[in-house]
């Protein structure tokens, strides 16, 4: 049985190389201890910074099929399972969310942003979903729904999306988003321990601030607000 939630939670875990679906180290056994406090939700809303579309799509799989989108890793983490299952009624009631929001925020994006979006068997569970929820909740017996992340949209547009999904955590659905601050792979060292370079170190504080002050507004306009944003996030 599941422990009872009066309130959904919304966490973000910066997930780091697939590799740690398989490693044992200290970011792993952090999340797995983390796991153990966390309540059981009825459903999970996972964001994973590696479903890019064009609209917003919400996964309706009622069995979300497992992607390995990486290459040249070694097998045995190509046999990793996270079999969970999916929630078609959530994704119904997600996609009605945003809409709903949207026409009655008062404020762009209007429902017509979504018109390119809706429910989707495009995608799956992505190594940005599974390698986290596989130290999280490793039993796997928790539904998950993905929903992606619209590239031809601003950061205030995704800002207007977290208030939307706000409504969904009254009904016990946990919001996880998966990503990290900073994503250069040009940049990547292949050294385990290879120092943190200052530009990733200060752009991680100076996010880390702004979140702690509350400092929305800084943080949707991060692109101009001197966060060394063109190295730390060369996607935007």
């Amino acid at each position: 049985m599941h422990n009872s939630l009066q309130r959904g939670q919304a966490i973000f875990v910066g997930h780091g190389s697939p590799m740690n679906a398989l490693a044992k180290n200290e970011y792993t056994q952090s999340l797995q201890n983390w796991g153990k406090t966390l309540p059981h939700p009825d459903a999970i809303l996972m964001i994973s910074a590696h479903w890019m579309t064009q609209g917003t799509f919400v996964s309706c799989q009622p069995h979300p099929r497992q992607i390995y989108d990486f290459y040249g890793f070694p097998d045995e983490l190509y046999q990793i399972k996270y079999p969970c299952p999916g929630d078609p009624g959530l994704a119904e009631k997600t996609v009605k969310c945003l809409h709903t929001f949207f026409q009655t925020a008062g404020e762009k994006p209007k429902t017509r942003d979504l018109a390119a979006g809706g429910c989707s068997e495009a995608w799956g569970i992505d190594h940005g979903a599974w390698t986290v929820l596989m130290h999280l909740f490793p039993q796997a017996d928790i539904p998950v729904v993905p929903l992606s992340l619209d590239m031809s949209k601003p950061p205030a547009y995704h800002y207007l999306l977290g208030q939307a999904l706000r409504s969904l955590r009254t009904k016990k659905v946990m919001v996880i988003a998966s990503g990290n601050i900073t994503h250069n792979l040009a940049l990547i060292s292949q050294e385990e321990d290879a120092p943190v370079p200052h530009w990733a170190r200060d752009m991680d504080e100076k996010i880390k601030t702004l979140l702690l002050a509350r400092d929305h507004d800084a943080l949707v306009g991060y692109p101009h607000a001197g966060l060394h944003a063109s190295q730390g996030i060369p996607t935007q």
